[in-house]
């Protein structure tokens, strides 16, 4: 059985990396998102409906018209370019 200083300052540090964490992901969406911006209005419309509204490719092609095999290639076209441009 651990001491309880050791046990303190292991959740302590655990703490510490959930909220290093927590702001390395909040850092991470805002550069997306500032990436995205520069995306045609389609584009956007695509990564919001995916990405940030969680909607399924059943339901994004019922909404957009367009096949759930082509609304796949877009969405994977679309991260490539948000992976070219986080990576600089």
């Amino acid at each position: 059985m651990a001491d309880p200083e050791t046990a303190t300052n292991t959740l302590i540090d655990e703490t510490a990396s959930v909220e290093e964490a927590d702001h390395l992901i909040k850092d991470d969406a805002g550069q997306i998102l500032d990436i995205v911006k520069d995306f045609s209005a389609e584009d956007q419309e695509l990564f919001r409906l995916k990405y940030i509204a969680e909607v399924s490719y059943e339901e994004i092609a019922e909404i957009t018209g367009r096949s759930e095999n082509a609304l796949r290639v877009a969405l994977h076209r679309i991260r490539e370019k948000i992976r070219n441009e986080y990576d600089g």
